[in-house]
């Protein structure tokens, strides 16, 4: 499941790199990190675990650090920029998972 973290921060890496071409901007993601991982519950068969099932998923991205310029030094874009990349980048927090278990 390492690597649905891993494509979460690669998906958004590509989507901000689309972004900044129409946004006039540039900018470059720090290290970052986070975790996903699964719940599990057990089944068990006359009071003997026999197997598991799994009863959830969570994403947690701790870190997601970057910095970012403006190529014209424009701050209301550059803040315009973030305020929509921070909403990418929650929605993403939802899409991932979902095309895992899909």
């Amino acid at each position: 499941m390492g690597d649905a973290s891993l494509g979460r921060f690669a998906l958004n890496d590509m989507q901000d790199k689309i972004s900044e071409k129409q946004a006039h901007s540039v900018g470059y993601r720090a290290p970052s990190y986070g975790l996903f991982k699964t719940s599990l519950s057990p089944v068990y068969f006359y009071g003997i675990p026999r197997n598991v099932k799994a009863i959830g998923l969570s994403m947690d991205v701790d870190r997601f650090a970057g910095t970012r310029v403006d190529k014209d030094g424009n701050v209301e874009r550059r803040l315009a920029f973030n305020r929509a990349r921070g909403a990418r980048l929650s929605a993403m927090k939802h899409l991932v998972p979902e095309r895992i278990v899909a």
